[in-house]
């Protein structure tokens, strides 16, 4: 009886032991609305906070688009243009840049100063925040479809301006079309 007692006892502290691991942590960020479920677009925390594209997206209004080349075939640019979460969107006019010199398809790019990412804010004055020789990045592309007109990836950096800094984290751009 003792030993169906200890049993019992030691079943029930192992239920109550795990029941409680299972909670969630609490988070008091918002989630960040992604590109990928959006399944169109440019999405990031920047300095933690959520940041998304806006979605609307009309022939002469573009919210997000890539442009190849010019002189270098295997040039790539990258645009969203948005805010961050809860903001009207009127609002979304704040910019990420990622400007490749040398994406010639699926495959991990450094930013630095040559190959460079720019966050320019338009809340208040104008502020860019590009990347430098010591404020790096990457930005990896997981899809460059060119019969599709296409590009997919991550993306993060941190980049300054002056002596202020931001870090932009969970960067994503999906199915944003070239062209503009």
């Amino acid at each position: 009886m003792k030993i169906q007692h200890i049993s019992f006892l030691a079943a029930l502290l192992s239920v109550a032991f795990l029941a409680g691991g299972c909670q969630s942590a609490s988070n008091d960020t918002a989630p960040i609305p992604t590109a990928m479920t959006a399944q169109k677009g440019v999405s990031a925390r920047i300095n933690n906070q959520a940041w998304q594209s806006a979605t609307e997206q009309s022939a002469t209004d573009k919210a997000y688009y890539a442009v190849r080349g010019g002189s270098n075939p295997n040039e790539l640019t990258i645009i969203g243009f948005g805010a961050f979460s809860g903001m009207s969107s009127a609002a979304k006019t704040d910019r990420i840049t990622l400007f490749l010199t040398s994406a010639s398809g699926i495959g991990t790019y450094p930013l630095s100063a040559g190959s460079q990412a720019i966050y320019t804010a338009t809340t208040g004055a104008l502020v860019n925040y590009a990347t430098d020789a010591t404020r790096t990045g990457t930005v990896t592309i997981t899809n460059y479809d060119l019969a599709k007109g296409v590009v997919s990836g991550t993306f993060s950096f941190s980049a300054t301006t002056g002596s202020a800094i931001i870090t932009v984290t969970d960067g994503q751009f999906t199915n944003v079309p070239f062209g503009k």
